[in-house]
């Protein structure tokens, strides 16, 4: 899955995969990894979905119900099987809760049904009743179908089980970012992740015939600000202030996303569980504050505004598959500055996560940046960004960034730091 966020007309900000043709197959991002709305109200990945409920007990039928329109899923209640069904097949539900002991039609009547109509739908079956080998339930998970509510239950099992449901249904390997079957017209493509911090790892790349034991012995690692995120065709901007040569310059670097809240992970297979994603990213760096004393003015140069472009989209783990030979490529101007390939890499972005977790609380979303290859022009004052300069980084296996460079206007004061 390649995932992208973007802008609508309206000025809706949504999840999609890019179709090419100025439109986006619309994702839901179920846990808010990427959206930035991490902690929402429990249920909110219901709002817009169209659900079909199926119970004889009007009690039950009710209270789902209840629970589901409290956070704007539009609902169908039917008493029996026979009347699901027929939901089923004019509404054309997001999801299906249904008990399994109905007149007419059971619950696994209701189940092939729905699959039959379409495949992507959730389906949560419920049921008083444990299992005996002829129990439609058995039925149901020998048709690839696991999702089941034992009454009684909570409205927080509820909300839970159909979460579960959606993303099996709908989701890839577990992703918690879930197709929804819309498409939308956008205008304008935004970073694909709104992340909590932005993480960055220097100095993590081989350099001129160096070996591992030669490495830096401790992860280097800043912070940059997420306000200087921008995303694919988002303009890197060069500070100005008076009497100020600022120095801007560019890197190229692969940079993932984590999936899950991840502390004290136990090993790299833990590690590289927690990562949901990759995408391209461009460290900035005004050089004229990274040369101050002191981490303040260090860190200085490296927030101005579009200082972290970050794109296309993201493309997910299981996708894109192994990390360690990609060719990364760092072009300004038709001027290719850098090359190489992550097979460089002096810790691999697993190894980074797991040794990240084990100092700091690592937040879902969080952005990483794990590094960047070495120059190929090695005269510094070739390197500086000038503006009307266009910076393009390429990853193998996962796209072109590409970003303009600008000038801001000048300034405030005229403090160098």
């Amino acid at each position: 899955m390649k995932i992208g966020r973007y802008r609508t007309p309206s000025g809706a900000v949504v999840l999609g995969e890019w179709s090419g043709d100025g439109s986006v197959a619309v994702l839901r991002d179920m846990d808010g990894v990427l959206t930035g709305r991490r902690g929402r109200t429990p249920g909110e990945f219901l709002r817009g979905l169209r659900a079909v409920v199926a119970d004889d007990d009007p009690l039950i039928r009710e209270t789902i119900q209840t629970i589901l329109t409290r956070y704007a899923c539009d609902c169908t209640v039917c008493a029996d099987g026979a009347e699901a069904i027929e939901a089923v097949q004019d509404r054309k539900p997001d999801l299906v809760v249904s008990d399994i002991a109905m007149p007419h039609k059971d619950g696994y009547e209701v189940f092939a049904a729905t699959r039959a109509a379409d495949p992507t739908t959730a389906i949560l079956l419920i049921t008083g009743f444990g299992y005996d080998p002829g129990h439609a339930l058995v039925k149901c998970a020998q048709a690839g179908n696991n999702n089941v509510l034992f009454k009684p239950f909570s409205p927080t099992d509820l909300l839970e089980e159909l979460q579960q449901a959606i993303i099996e249904a709908r989701g890839a390997s577990g992703c918690s970012i879930v197709r929804t079957g819309k498409t939308i017209e956008v205008d304008a493509v935004l970073a694909p992740v709104q992340p909590p911090d932005v993480i960055c790892v220097g100095r993590n790349y081989l350099c001129g015939g160096a070996t591992p034991s030669e490495a830096v012995e401790d992860l280097e690692v800043f912070l940059k600000p997420t306000g200087c995120l921008v995303g694919d065709g988002g303009a890197i901007e060069i500070p100005e202030f008076e009497g100020v040569t600022p120095g801007v310059e560019c890197e190229g670097e692969l940079a993932f996303v984590v999936g899950c809240d991840a502390s004290m992970l136990d090993d790299e297979a833990s590690a590289s569980s927690c990562i949901l994603g990759y995408t391209v990213a461009i460290d900035v760096t005004a050089r004229q504050w990274q040369r101050g004393s002191g981490a303040p003015a260090w860190m200085r140069g490296k927030g101005f505004r579009g200082f972290c472009p970050v794109g296309p989209s993201l493309v997910t783990a299981d996708e894109l598959g192994p990390v360690d030979g990609l060719r990364i490529t760092t072009t300004v101007s038709d001027r290719v500055i850098q090359e190489g390939s992550t097979s460089d890499m002096m810790r691999s972005p697993a190894q980074i996560l797991l040794e990240l977790s084990r100092h700091m609380p690592v937040r879902a979303g969080t952005l990483v940046l794990t590094g960047t290859p070495t120059y190929s022009e090695t005269d510094a004052e070739v390197r500086v960004l000038s503006e009307g300069d266009v910076v393009t980084v390429e990853i193998e296996g996962i796209g072109a960034l590409t970003c303009p460079v600008s000038h801001v206007l000048s300034h405030a004061g005229g403090n160098s730091g």
